[in-house]
């Protein structure tokens, strides 16, 4: 790969404009070189608001016109099969956003493809990379003193709806016996 990465981020709705467009922009070692919509006023609204010159009503068009290491896939579930099994097969490497696909079967066909290619197809679940999934699974020179994990309870939740429940609820006991548990 090139000093800085070649990103597109496919979809320009919510998650892709207040996450992953203003991510990769703030990030060094990535050029977010194209966006791509089929809504076009969404797409102009994120191409203005975030300044990104080439804007693509289709994907393909811009996959065909675009020298790209990478795509992100930020749109509605029942297109995220196609539009990844398109980019894995030009060669680029894919990140999905929740779920992979609808079908257990498109999702195995997606993981051949890029095993195939020799190309990354992620998943977008970043949190399995937090500091404290790392020390429980035992990366980072952790470990769990009570040996191999069976279950984990974690909360997803936007930092806004977080701050809200951490004022407005008791400390879950389970959650706390567990990250105890594995000495975090």
């Amino acid at each position: 790969m090139p000093e800085r990465a070649r990103i597109a981020v496919i979809g320009t709705g919510w998650w892709a404009t207040y996450t992953h467009i203003p991510g990769l922009l703030e990030y060094p070692a990535a050029e977010l070189v194209a966006i791509a919509d089929r809504d076009p006023e969404r797409l102009r609204i994120a191409a203005t608001t975030y300044g990104i010159a080439r804007a693509y009503e289709d994907y393909r068009a811009m996959l065909a016109q675009e020298t790209l290491d990478g795509v992100i896939v930020a749109t509605p579930h029942a297109t995220h099969y196609a539009i990844a099994r398109d980019c894995l097969a030009r060669g680029i490497h894919v990140m999905v956003e929740k779920p992979l696909t609808l079908h257990a079967t498109e999702a195995r066909e997606l993981v051949q493809l890029a095993r195939a290619r020799g190309r990354a197809l992620l998943v977008g679940y970043p949190y399995n990379l937090k500091p404290q999934a790392l020390r429980a699974r035992g990366a980072e020179g952790g470990t769990a003193r009570r040996g191999a994990i069976r279950q984990w309870h974690d909360e997803f939740a936007d930092h806004r709806v977080a701050a809200r429940r951490s004022r407005s609820r008791p400390r879950d006991r389970y959650a706390a016996r567990a990250r105890a548990w594995c000495g975090l």
